[in-house]
């Protein structure tokens, strides 16, 4: 009978989890039936070329330990958020890119509602239960705004997983528990997102330290040392990962606190938590940023709060049954990290920002509200579970303050319905902006719309929760009425948040530049304000101009780094660890006059600049103008070439100097060099030196060179730590050129001369994390092997009694 029942239990489960399978999937049509992708934000210009870096490496049968079109040469393993050992990134390996992107965002969506389903059932919810929880997980407001920040997303979804293995390694400790645990840490570790790896680990924490409480276990370090082992263990399987950004770390400008605005950039205004249980936005592809905002001006780091019409009856369901005690932890967890979400709103942020290094190496306070979207799914589930177990009476009183809310909102409809100049008003001030008439108009009908729809679905959930209770409705049919209106609700309110274009429609529209020269050089992007970075770009035309257009536009312009897909190189360096050199130049850049701007552009190989407005400097001349977007492409009068020979050399360490040079006409670069380090060089009044580059790969460049005398060569490509160069088959000395660059000495005549990436901390790390994976596969067969003689020997001991 036990046995029946189990069989019973897992084939439902098995029918639960393949109809949110299908619910998912059809979440997801666009991507799938439509062949589009989710473009928005950093999408085109970061997320997506760095995986299609990833791709061809993959394809070419090559670690992507560098990659040359991206900042003058970056070290694209050390960027945490390529997730280069990922292993869901081996579908780069088999399926054309865009198709392997789709399969990404499904398969990431299924991790997140089996994940979420199986932990509900662990926790011994209902079937339908935990089929809403895990809706809520996957297509609520939190997992779907992670969608356009693809490394957060794919590092998120693994929560509900993390939270499952760790509970049944705390309850059931073993080897084998243990390791799987570690495993699943480490692949979200992977993923690419410290942020979210970090606060996964303090929700697992709290989550342990619960189970102590209510096991009636009084060692509350327990679950601290075990989640210190388990990371440990991670650390080590991660090593080839870990090792490599540590070293650009320490060449980066996360060594020093970030500053302050842009640590605040994204703080939680804590008027955006309306839109947790109503929709204060909604997606239009016809704008130019694809968002409608209801009330506030700018888009928020999670596009969307929003967690569903049952999330105000499951709150407050939790609050009328729950017991006071359970009120004061969890309501005190929630509000803590709704503080921290705040960030600027609130005076503590800025004082832990000033007193806590963490706090200043942590961008976006935002972010903390993962950790409440986590505390309120449980309320939630909790507060549904516990109507459904409360009788007749008590559940027609715990709806009765919902019945009540739902009277006054629809009273409040009916005032802004008949009185639209009240709602105007409150938009118009809560933007605190003035607006054209018809945008104003447009906000109007679209809240009312909106409040129109909350009321909707809140009278069918009150209706659905009242005729079950009362018997007019079976039990197993409000259940499925449940879960069906959930995925309506959360379907209807996020499908449009996954932003998807075709990608054809966006990288197919025409260049400023078609295709790359044959002489390697560079793009950069010249922005419309002081700050030289391309952290934000703005365009001259309508905000009518609808989101494909715009993003179309990204692309034709070829902003970074959206023309890594057709070959082109860029200087600007837009990763989350950017070089200090490249902080260097900036602080140098943006102080000094166009003219000179321009020259030590050229000096560092752009060749191209493209401007979303018209630039009236000397030393640039214009190549072309497109009208319809607007946008210029100058082309630099002196560029120097990717790879050149000089006759003379001279010792500058001091960066704030070689840039003051490489930007003044006196300095003639073609002739003289600045390295950090003195050579002896046997120079000549009439050198000559030529050089060509034969083999330009990612990891590995040929270059031929010819010269009368003693010289120098100088790549124009980033010097940083693992290049080696070999001259005619001889490793040589590699010096710093130009701040920037690699170089080395040369004698006179013919030279082969190879640079090689093969650093040391890849090969560290690489030893590492293999001998470590060597160590638990070896202990995971020793104690398979023991236990299989162990159970061996007491089935003969049995037969012999």
């Amino acid at each position: 009978m036990l046995i029946s029942d189990a069989v019973k239990k897992r084939s439902s489960d098995t029918v639960a989890i393949a109809i949110l399978v299908l619910l998912v999937l059809w979440f997801a049509r666009d991507l799938i039936w439509g062949h589009k992708v989710p473009f928005f934000r950093d999408l085109n210009t970061y997320s997506y070329p760095l995986r299609y870096s990833l791709a061809e490496a993959l394809k070419a049968g090559q670690i992507p330990l560098w990659d040359r079109h991206i900042a003058m040469g970056f070290p694209m393993l050390a960027d945490f958020q390529s997730g280069v050992f990922y292993p869901a990134h081996l579908v780069f390996f088999v399926l054309p890119f865009f198709s392997a992107v789709r399969g990404l965002f499904i398969f990431h969506y299924l991790v997140a509602a089996i994940g979420g389903y199986l932990l509900f059932r662990w926790w011994n919810y209902p079937r339908h239960h935990a089929m809403i929880g895990a809706l809520l997980f996957t297509l609520g407001g939190t997992a779907i705004s992670l969608s356009n920040l693809l490394n957060h997303f794919q590092s998120a979804v693994w929560l509900p997983s993390a939270v499952l293995l760790w509970e049944r390694f705390l309850q059931r400790g073993s080897w084998t528990k243990f390791v799987f645990l570690t495993l699943i840490l480490c692949n979200q570790f992977l993923a690419g997102s410290p942020e979210f790896y970090g606060l996964t680990l303090i929700l697992l924490l709290v989550d342990g330290f619960a189970l102590q409480a209510v096991n009636g276990c009084t060692r509350f370090t327990r679950p601290l040392w075990l989640l210190a082992a388990a990371n440990l263990l991670v650390a080590a399987l991660s090593m080839v990962q870990v090792l490599p950004t540590i070293e650009l770390f320490l060449g980066s400008r996360r060594q020093e606190p970030i500053p302050y605005e842009e640590v605040m950039s994204w703080s939680l205004n804590p008027w955006n938590l309306i839109n947790f249980i109503f929709l204060d936005k909604r997606v239009d592809m016809g704008m130019g940023d694809g968002t409608q905002l209801f009330f506030g001006r700018n888009v928020p780091f999670f596009v969307s709060y929003y967690f569903g019409a049952i999330s105000l009856f499951g709150l407050c369901f939790w609050l009328f049954y729950s017991s006071t005690k359970e009120k004061l932890i969890l309501g005190g967890l929630i509000a803590v990290s709704l503080i921290l979400a705040f960030g600027s709103f609130t005076p503590i942020y800025p004082f832990l920002y000033q007193n806590v290094f963490l706090f200043r190496s942590f961008r976006f306070p935002e972010k903390w509200f993962f950790l409440t979207h986590a505390f309120l799914l449980v309320l939630v589930v909790k507060g549904l579970f516990a109507f459904s177990q409360a009788n007749q009476r008590q559940s027609l009183r715990g709806l009765a303050p919902i019945g009540a809310a739902c009277g006054l909102l629809f009273l409040l409809f009916l005032v802004l319905r008949f009185k639209p100049t009240f709602l105007a008003n409150f938009i118009l001030q809560q933007k605190g902006m003035n607006l054209p008439v018809q945008f104003t108009v447009d906000n109007t009908a679209s809240t009312l719309v909106s409040l129109e729809r909350q009321l909707t679905l809140m009278a069918g959930l009150f209706s659905l929760f009242f005729l079950g209770k009362v018997g007019l409705l079976r039990q197993g049919l409000t259940n499925i009425l449940l879960v069906t209106l959930v995925f309506v609700d959360l379907g209807w309110a996020h499908t449009g948040f996954q932003y998807p274009l075709a990608p054809d429609s966006v990288l197919t529209s025409p260049k400023i530049l078609p295709a790359p020269e044959p002489e390697p050089s560079r793009l950069f992007y010249y922005p419309h304000d002081r700050n030289l970075h391309p952290s934000s770009f703005s365009i001259l035309r309508s905000p009518s101009t609808p989101f494909n257009e715009i993003t179309a536009i990204v692309a034709s312009n070829l902003l970074p780094n959206s023309g890594r897909f057709f070959g082109f190189d860029y200087m600007q360096d837009i990763n989350a660890l950017a070089k200090e050199s490249y902080i260097v130049f900036l602080r140098f850049i943006n102080q000094i006059e166009p003219a000179n701007q321009f020259r030590l552009l050229g000096n560092l190989n752009v060749r191209y600049v493209v401007s979303f407005r018209a630039i009236d400097a000397p030393g640039i001349q214009l190549v072309r103008h497109f009208p319809q977007y607007p946008s210029w492409l100058y082309r630099l009068e002196n560029t120097l070439p990717r790879v050149y020979v000089v006759g003379r050399a001279k010792v500058e360490r001091d960066p704030s100097k070689v840039l003051e040079a490489l930007s003044r006409s006196q300095w003639d670069p073609v002739s003289e060099v600045m390295l950090d380090q003195p050579i002896s060089l046997t120079t000549t009044s009439d050198f000559e030196g030529q050089a060509k580059i034969v083999d330009y790969g990612n990891q590995h460049v040929v270059v031929h060179t010819s010269s009368k005398s003693d010289g120098i060569l100088v790549l124009a490509d980033s010097f940083y730590p693992g290049w080696r160069v070999y001259v005619d088959g001889q490793e040589e000395n590699i010096l710093r050129a130009n701040y920037f660059f690699r170089a080395v000495k040369l004698g006179m005549g013919d030279h082969r001369v190879e640079f090689k990436y093969d650093p040391y901390s890849f090969k560290i790390g690489l030893i590492t994390s293999l001998t470590t994976l060597l160590v638990i596969i070896s202990v995971s067969f020793y104690l398979y092997l023991t236990g299989r003689k162990h159970v061996g020997l007491i089935n003969r001991r049995a037969r012999l009694k």
